[in-house]
């Protein structure tokens, strides 16, 4: 039997350097060889599942877990990890299922109950995720826990606990670069040269690899803005970008190809002969544009008012319409027309949409749904759920270049740190959203971040009458919101308008002209 044990523990931790070196084909490969071999140790199942789950097969991974605990239920980690993949496939009432079995058989089980938190983080739910979080971190303190706490208290503006999370974070990991950055940020005017010591510190740090390098940079990058030294921020800001460039090489082009096969999915299409497609719900507000256009600001506006919701960015839509339309040899691209399809499948989406939004349990008259990258989906947005609204946001293309070329995201945007994309993107969308206005016309509906600013009532007055909501005083005081904003914009969404980030570009023109050459 130790023998036994020896080569399957062996075997097992020849899998898990493939897999932490990422190469989750092999480990998958090499531990269902082991499966066959040694069909009663669970663990292997976890692992390949894991595999599996990080590769984004999340349909696999389910299998995996599933086999696993058919031999044994009580296996509490396969069910924590089931839960983990149901979340990634939108399925939150089954990640919750999975995950309240696993804390039924291990109270204890510190990681599910940060799971748990992180699953009310998703659905809204603060005050249940922060219990959960605390949970979690009495069994167990983790530095991850209490990032995931801090981040929490960010979006609804309680600096001073996110700051002392922050600092037990690093107090556990003083290479958690995300934690030092976010400090940075927050900190007071006599605590910053502190924390941008430590990030210099890092950056000579061996352990510190190339993508949390490149955070370092964008964080330095805008501290440097702010004490308006704009040259050495300007400096900060193309080696962030030139980082973070070299590790995504090439994959902007996929955003690109994926933009233009949508627009000829619908170059002939009549939307008049669509007219009984779809699910007649008025209920979603989407909220789109580029990132960095105020999209964050609108959605906090129009969630003061009593009658909508905020959702946040869902990925719900982009997910319904890449498994109904997307070319199988190539999730990103687009191949069949639309007049190839059963026009009874645009209800069907639509209220598969609508069916995953009711996980947020609310009892608004509108929600909002934020995902900027929706600006792709207004042709679709207009066959499923045609009696939606959708309020397009713009601004100074200058400004918002600027604010992309500066700030670090944390996926979905390949294309934003280099110039040359940057303009490529801004291009493709600006046609895209044109065609869309000029095929669908009087269904979009135009805010500018700049109007808003110079004439917030009027503005704000003709966005609720768009929108089919009455005057809220609420919502010109927007501010005092504290709904959650989990966004980049989320400090800036919680003051009051303010008129510095206009015409910012001005400061950097002679210093990056490239960048503004559009």
């Amino acid at each position: 039997m130790n023998v036994k044990r020896e080569i399957v523990q062996n075997e097992v931790n020849i899998i898990l350097n493939y897999f932490n070196s990422g190469k989750f084909d092999v480990a998958i490969a090499r531990g269902q060889k082991l499966i066959k071999k040694y069909p009663d140790i669970l663990a292997i199942y976890n692992l390949v599942g894991l595999a599996f789950h990080n590769k984004g097969d999340y349909s696999n991974a389910i299998l995996l877990y599933n086999s696993a605990l058919k031999k044994n239920p009580d296996f509490y980690s396969s069910l924590n990890n089931l839960g983990n993949s149901y979340k990634k496939l939108s399925n939150y009432q089954e990640a919750e299922v999975c995950y309240l079995k696993a804390l039924k058989i291990n109270p204890k089980y510190n990681l599910c109950l940060s799971n748990l938190g992180s699953l009310c983080k998703d659905l809204n739910n603060t005050e249940k995720a922060i219990t959960f979080y605390k949970k979690s971190l009495e069994i167990k303190e983790t530095d991850t826990t209490y990032f995931d706490l801090s981040f929490v208290y960010l979006s609804t503006g309680n600096m001073e606990k996110a700051k002392e999370c922050l600092n037990k974070v690093i107090k556990l990991n003083p290479n958690f670069v995300k934690a030092n950055t976010e400090l940075l940020d927050i900190a007071s005017s006599k605590e910053k040269t502190i924390y941008v010591e430590q990030l210099n510190q890092l950056l000579n740090d061996n352990k510190i690899n190339t993508n949390e390098k490149s955070i370092i940079y964008f964080s330095l990058g805008k501290y440097n803005e702010k004490i308006k030294k704009y040259d050495l921020a300007l400096d900060y800001f193309k080696k962030a970008n030139y980082l973070k460039k070299s590790l995504i090489k090439d994959k902007s082009k996929k955003y690109f190809d994926r933009i233009k096969s949508i627009k000829n999915l619908f170059l002939n299409l009549d939307f008049n002969q669509y007219k009984e497609s779809g699910n007649k719900d008025e209920k979603i507000l989407f909220v789109l544009g580029l990132p960095r256009s105020g999209t964050t600001l609108i959605e906090q506006i129009l969630s003061a008012h009593h009658n909508v919701y905020a959702a946040g960015e869902l990925e719900d839509l982009g997910k319904i319409i890449s498994k109904n339309f997307s070319d199988k040899n190539d999730s990103i691209l687009f191949s069949k027309t639309i007049d190839s399809y059963n026009k009874n499948i645009f209800n069907e989406m639509g209220s598969k949409y609508l069916s995953n939004i009711e996980r947020f349990k609310q009892n608004k008259k509108y929600l909002t749904d934020k995902s900027v990258a929706n600006f792709q989906w207004i042709g679709f947005i207009k066959l499923i759920l045609p009696n939606s609204k959708i309020i397009h946001c713009s601004r100074n293309f200058k400004d918002n270049f600027l604010s992309l070329f500066a700030n670090y995201f944390d996926s979905g945007l390949d294309w934003s740190y280099d110039t040359n994309d940057i303009h490529e993107y801004y291009k493709l969308y600006l046609n895209l959203v044109q065609f869309w206005k000029s095929s669908i016309p009087n269904f979009i509906y135009d805010v500018q971040y700049e109007k808003i600013i110079e004439d917030p009532k009027n503005e704000i007055k003709k966005l609720l009458n768009f929108c089919n909501l009455e005057w809220n005083d609420s919502c010109l005081n927007f501010y005092k919101n504290k709904r959650p904003i989990y966004t980049a914009s989320n400090k800036q969404a919680n003051q009051p308008l303010y008129k510095t980030s206009i015409d910012k570009w001005k400061v950097y023109e002679k210093l990056i002209p490239e960048l503004f050459k559009i």
